[in-house]
């Protein structure tokens, strides 16, 4: 029987990207995802729950990622689950998860992204279309304009 390892995630990232280089020279970029939940517990209460996320992109993938992404930003992010084992300060030995990032994309409109991102960051406004966009979006920015006008069909051709 085949196994699959996938997680997908839409949340807002609780800080900057770290980007750190391996002993090998490898480039990772790292960060914290807040994804909400809210539902109705038994007695009719409104319960919200935000759960952690901590995620990492290799390579040319996470310098993009630490271009990009900053604290805030809502962000879809696709990867897989591992699992890390470690020893703490007090010998006890302890596990914890984290998403190792495949494709990543920027969500929500421009205008949030260059009113919270842009100015009050104090640099130059970042690039808002997707960086590396999946095939899971039906966002207009995935869809090209014919380029070849001669070849496109009349309006007077169109069935309706």
């Amino acid at each position: 029987m085949a196994s699959y390892n996938k997680i997908i995630l839409i949340g807002n990232l609780g800080k900057d990207p770290e980007i750190r280089n391996t002993e090998g020279g490898k480039k990772a970029a790292s960060f914290s995802l807040a994804v909400n939940d809210s539902y109705t517990d038994r007695s009719g209460n409104k319960v919200e729950k935000t759960e952690w996320f901590r995620i990492t992109f290799w390579g040319p993938r996470g310098e993009t990622v630490a271009q990009y992404l900053k604290k805030g930003m809502q962000v879809y992010v696709e990867g897989r689950l591992s699992t890390n084992t470690y020893t703490d300060q007090t010998g006890q030995q302890k596990f914890s998860l984290e998403v190792l990032g495949g494709e990543f994309q920027m969500l929500g409109s421009k205008a949030d992204n260059e009113q919270n991102y842009g100015r009050e960051g104090g640099g130059e406004s970042r690039a808002q279309t997707p960086v590396h966009q999946t095939n899971v979006s039906n966002s207009p920015s995935s869809v090209s304009a014919p380029t070849d006008f001669a070849s496109s069909p009349a309006e007077d051709d169109l069935p309706f």
